[in-house]
C-alpha cells in the first residue's frame, strides 16, 4: 500500500492544469500547475475584464440615449462638454423636457453716401418679441424647473442680452443656463430653448 501511495503522489506532481476561456472581449489560455492561488488570480482577472466590459457597454448605451434625446439640438451645442454634463443630469432628474427653436432673419441696413457704404446688422426685435411670446404661451410656466438657452448669432452682446431679457420675462425665478455660439456674418439669429419640468405643455382648451 505504501508503495502504491508513493507512486500516486509522484504522478500527481506531474499533473498539469490546461484550459481556455473565451468571451466577447477576451481570450485566456492556461497550462501549468493546478495551484489554487493561480486559479484565484485568473478568476480575478476574468471578473475584472467582464466588469470593465459591462461598464463600457453601459456608457455607450448612455451616450446613445443622450444623443437620441438631443436629435433636435444644434451640433454646436451637442459637442459642448459643459452642456453635455448639465443636460445629462437634467434628463435623468426631471420628468419631461421640451425643445423649441426660433430662427429669425436679422435686419440688414445699408447706408451709402458719397464717401462710404455702411452696413449695419440688428435683431428684428419686434419679431423676436412676438415669437418668444408665442413660444411661452403654450407652456405651463409654474411647472417649469430649469431652462437652457442657446443663442447662435453674429451680433453683439447687447443684442444677445435683449433675447435673454425677453426669455426671462416669462420665467422669473427659474434657473436659466445660457450658451452662446458666435459666428461671423450670419444672416439670421437662432435661439434654442430646452425646458424641463413636469406637465410642461398646457392642456388644449375644450371647445
Amino acid at each position: 500500500m505504501k508503495k502504491d501511495q508513493t507512486e500516486n503522489c509522484k504522478s500527481k506532481k506531474h499533473d498539469k492544469l490546461s484550459f481556455k476561456l473565451r468571451g466577447n472581449t477576451f481570450f485566456i489560455e492556461y497550462e501549468g500547475e493546478p495551484k489554487l492561488s493561480i486559479i484565484r488570480e485568473i478568476r480575478k482577472l476574468v471578473d475584472s475584464i467582464i466588469a470593465e466590459s459591462e461598464i463600457s457597454e453601459s456608457l455607450i448605451d448612455e451616450e446613445e440615449e443622450l444623443n437620441y434625446s438631443l436629435m433636435e439640438v444644434s451640433p454646436d451645442l451637442k459637442k459642448n462638454n459643459e452642456f453635455r454634463k448639465l443636460i445629462k443630469d437634467l434628463l435623468y432628474s426631471e420628468e419631461q423636457h421640451l425643445i423649441r427653436k426660433i430662427s429669425i432673419n436679422n435686419v440688414i441696413t445699408i447706408k451709402v453716401d458719397k464717401e462710404k457704404k455702411v452696413i449695419k446688422t440688428n435683431l428684428n426685435e419686434s419679431e423676436w418679441n412676438k415669437q418668444i411670446n408665442e413660444l411661452f404661451s403654450e407652456i405651463e410656466l409654474e411647472n417649469l424647473s430649469h431652462c437652457i438657452v442657446h443663442i447662435i448669432t453674429s451680433l453683439n452682446q447687447n443684442e444677445i442680452d435683449f433675447l435673454l431679457d425677453a426669455v426671462k420675462r416669462h420665467i422669473f425665478f427659474k434657473p436659466v443656463k445660457v450658451f452662446t455660439t458666435k459666428k461671423d456674418n450670419l444672416a439670421k439669429t437662432t435661439m434654442e430653448c430646452i425646458l424641463f419640468g413636469n406637465k410642461i405643455l398646457k392642456e388644449p382648451e375644450n371647445e
